[in-house]
């Protein structure tokens, strides 16, 4: 699936000594960077496929 192969290209970074490195996103504005989606798209993907993964804290996106 297309959102996954985006997000595993993402939260792996290759660092100068070959480990791999986790990269996170925070927030609405994060989710859009990472999938380069429009605002209305990315809380889409927030409240269905990433409901698992989203910790959230009042208005607040973790």
């Amino acid at each position: 699936m297309l959102i996954n192969e985006k997000v595993e290209e993402n939260s792996k970074q290759e660092s100068f000594d070959g480990s791999e490195e986790k990269s996170y996103v925070y927030g609405l504005s994060g989710i859009r960077r990472l999938f380069s989606v429009s605002h209305t798209t990315a809380q889409r993907y927030k409240d269905t496929i990433l409901k698992e993964a989203v910790m959230q804290n009042g208005r607040r996106l973790l």
